[in-house]
């Protein structure tokens, strides 16, 4: 499976790796730089169209892949495991993902962490009883934060003991850039999700999510909105003023991203779009639009369109230096990674969904 895998991959990248042109197609692999690792579902053959109760060799594999440019992805784990979620330390030599063994008898999942080049894994010493999701390394990589049966946790990475940092309900906890505290979404006054009198999830009509930050020890809590939309996917400024976020549910001319700073004052409605992600290099913020990537300056509100439209965009993810960004794509036949070029608009391609990848979770680092 591992060696078909690669095959794949490395059809693709022949095929359809380089230049996409301004706004939408080929550059080349130098427009990329460091390293992006992602998780990718593989699908055992053989495997039924239902996986309950299957045996796990026969239920599908969550293994992580890295790319570097030049050159082809490679596999960093496998096995039959679910590892997702990964996340690479601040200075690019480690990655932290979440391991489920399917072979586990606890079945729960813990939090891994190995170095970039998939040697070194081990997992992180912390309470077995707890199920942790969506890890995300401190600015000084010294600590985890993690989302476990509904609350925010933090480790640090020497294992030294899991500390509860909420107690109402958290999760896509987000790090400020000074590390000293998270920005975080809760539904703790309408969630997301009920369960119906067969035992069903379904979603709630009434769900209220809002946007909180709270010290990285657990202290000194703020709620940043209070209204009956569904505000979500919080991003820090670069000085750790502000926060910028998702508002959902709201009707024509409120939905949009918003800023507010984190104090709770100045809230105000920047643009329409969704999933903002601030560039760590100034005001600048990007967000999805139409199919495109478009940014928005903070202060100004001046928009620049990044891309042309395509289908599904998610996980924007700007470079240090704020010159790129990094995106999923998804199509009929998979999602693939690409980068962009801010001031070019170049678009280079460095997984191509024409690959039969189902690319999940992705993270990128590369030099400042």
């Amino acid at each position: 499976m591992r060696r078909a895998l690669i095959c794949w991959i490395a059809a693709g990248l022949a095929a359809g790796a380089g230049r996409v042109g301004p706004g939408g197609a080929t550059a080349d692999e130098g427009a990329f730089g460091g390293v992006a690792v992602f998780s990718v579902t593989v699908v055992p053959e053989g495997a039924p169209d239902l996986y309950t109760n299957e045996p796990p060799e026969l239920r599908p594999h969550l293994h992580i892949w890295a790319v570097r440019a030049p050159g082809e992805p490679v596999q960093l784990t496998e096995g039959l495991v679910q590892d997702d979620t990964p996340d690479l330390s601040p200075d690019g030599r480690q990655v932290v993902f979440v391991r489920f063994d399917q072979q586990e008898p606890t079945r729960n999942p813990q939090l891994w962490i190995m170095d970039v080049d998939g040697t070194n894994a081990r997992p992180v010493r912390g309470d077995p009883g707890l199920r942790p999701d969506e890890p995300r390394w401190s600015p000084d990589g010294a600590r985890i934060a993690f989302r476990s049966s509904g609350e925010i946790w933090v480790t640090s990475v020497d294992g030294g003991g899991p500390e509860e940092v909420t107690e109402s309900g958290g999760y896509d906890a987000r790090w400020s850039p000074d590390g000293t505290m998270l920005a975080f979404t809760s539904d703790r006054d309408g969630p997301r999700m009920l369960v119906d009198a067969r035992g069903i999830p379904k979603a709630n009509p009434d769900a209220n999510e809002e946007i909180y930050a709270i010290g990285a020890d657990g202290t000194g809590e703020r709620r940043l909105t209070t209204d009956a939309a569904q505000d979500h996917s919080p991003s820090w400024a670069p000085d750790s003023r502000r926060v910028a976020f998702q508002r959902d549910g709201a009707g024509e001319g409120i939905d949009g991203v918003w800023v507010v700073s984190v104090d709770g004052s100045g809230l105000r409605r920047l643009s329409t779009g969704e999933n903002p992600a601030w560039s760590p290099k100034g005001a600048s913020i990007a967000l999805v639009r139409g199919g495109g990537i478009w940014t928005v300056d903070a202060d100004t509100g001046d928009e620049v369109q990044v891309t042309d439209a395509f289908r599904r965009i998610s996980g924007l993810t700007w470079s240090r230096d704020g010159s790129r960004i990094l995106f999923k794509r998804g199509t009929d036949a998979g999602r693939g990674l690409y980068v962009v070029d801010v001031a070019s608009r170049v678009v280079t391609c460095l997984v191509p969904p024409e690959a039969g990848l189902r690319i999940r979770s992705a993270s990128w680092w590369c030099p400042p």
